[in-house]
């Protein structure tokens, strides 16, 4: 709540100073297209990275890990720090295989914020020891913080879960290196086109010309959105706002997270809200109806 309004105000000042303007209309609408072109593949990666976890449970289609993925992110939009994301994913499992679900779920998006930590650290770096800014120096010691916390969280959760739920979750709790090698693969592959696409819409709005820096500041700007909450009403103002902050000197960043949050998590949470909502009126028509008691 403190970081909303913090970034709230921050905008507000920004906004009433003239810092920055927004304005939608690219001036190379041929990059923006190029970066819409990526999304579809940015989430058949999530959907291919899903489909490696889930299938550990239950059998499932790529089709339906895509369907599963857009469901979680419409279900994570209305709940910080994308907790609903497991919820909408494991609605299209079998009801006995979504305990486990949910945990490959958590394990998936915990690979993700992994490389968003590792690759912020390495833009932080990058940029104080580069002197394109100094402004982020004072980060350090929130992220060492951060990921020390993470560590600690995940191996305290481990332990627990493992000595209560040893038997329900032994698909979960015997994933080998291979396969979480493989998702931190596809991890690594979904960042770098987040990149990219960052990349494409700074040159759509004219910004485009240190591609460098906008990459290095872009990892900077990831990081600082993993570590803030968000919530569906606030997200594209909260995003902006870090922007500001990730992207100082550009002129266009508020006008360019937006977009983006736009291409990657409003337009595929449409299809998902969709794919939810058919998946749970199906799941309600196939329940059993408990027949009427015959009379006597």
């Amino acid at each position: 709540m403190l970081t909303t309004l913090f970034f709230g105000y921050y905008l507000y000042s920004k906004f009433k100073s003239g810092t920055f303007s927004v304005d939608y209309t690219p001036q190379a609408p041929m990059y923006l297209l190029f970066a819409f072109l990526l999304t579809p593949l940015n989430w058949f990666l999530e959907a291919a990275k899903w489909k490696l976890l889930a299938n550990r449970v239950e059998r499932i289609s790529f089709f339906t890990a895509v369907k599963s993925v857009l469901a979680g992110l419409a279900s994570s939009l209305v709940t910080p720090f994308r907790l609903g994301d497991p919820l909408g994913k494991i609605i299209f499992l079998q009801e006995d295989n979504r305990v486990e679900g949910a945990m490959l779920s958590v394990i998936g998006s915990l690979t993700q914020l992994v490389v968003t930590i590792i690759a912020g650290f390495a833009g932080m770096y990058i940029i104080s020891s580069g002197q394109i800014a100094d402004i982020f120096g004072e980060y350090y010691g929130w992220g060492i913080g951060i990921l020390a916390l993470v560590v600690v969280l995940f191996v305290v959760g481990y332990n627990i879960i493992k000595r209560k739920y040893a038997e329900k979750l032994k698909s979960v709790l015997s994933i080998g290196l291979p396969l979480l090698a493989s998702v931190f693969g596809l991890s690594m592959l979904r960042y770098l086109l987040f990149i990219a696409q960052f990349i494409f819409v700074f040159a759509a709005y004219g910004d485009g010309e240190n591609q460098l820096t906008i990459a290095v500041m872009t990892t900077i700007y990831f990081f600082m959105v993993a570590v803030v909450p968000m919530f569906i009403i606030a997200e594209p103002g909260m995003r902006g706002a870090i922007a500001l902050v990730a992207f100082a000197g550009f002129s266009t960043a508020f006008t360019v997270a937006t977009m983006v949050w736009m291409l990657n998590v409003l337009l595929p949470a449409t299809f998902g809200l969709i794919f939810l909502l058919l998946q749970k009126s199906k799941n309600t028509t196939a329940q059993p109806v408990n027949p009427l008691p015959s009379q006597p």
